[in-house]
């Protein structure tokens, strides 16, 4: 619906936000991981209560991994690509 697209488009702003106060990196986030949220939203019963679970535990873990290794290294971080593959998050983090 369109009322859970607003909500995963603006809770992914709020996230496009924080990593760019956080980092000072340009955030990217493909129109893809929005239909992606969706789409597994609405295979469950829960709906729009899944959306922050699919964020937190599916979106976030990888993105954060990668973003840990980068602040291990002491590496800059510019850039944070957010998309989908393959039904898959996928996050590219360059410095």
């Amino acid at each position: 619906s369109d009322t859970l697209r607003a909500i995963v488009q603006d809770k992914l702003a709020h996230l496009s936000t924080l990593l760019a106060q956080r980092f000072g990196a340009n955030v990217e986030t493909d129109d893809a991981v929005t239909d992606e949220i969706l789409r597994r939203a609405t295979r469950s019963e829960n709906g729009a209560r899944m959306l922050e679970s699919i964020i937190d535990g599916a979106l976030l873990p990888p993105l954060s991994l990668k973003l840990l290794q980068k602040i291990s290294a002491a590496e800059p971080v510019s850039r944070i690509c957010i998309g989908v593959d393959a039904g898959e998050f996928v996050s590219v983090v360059e410095g």
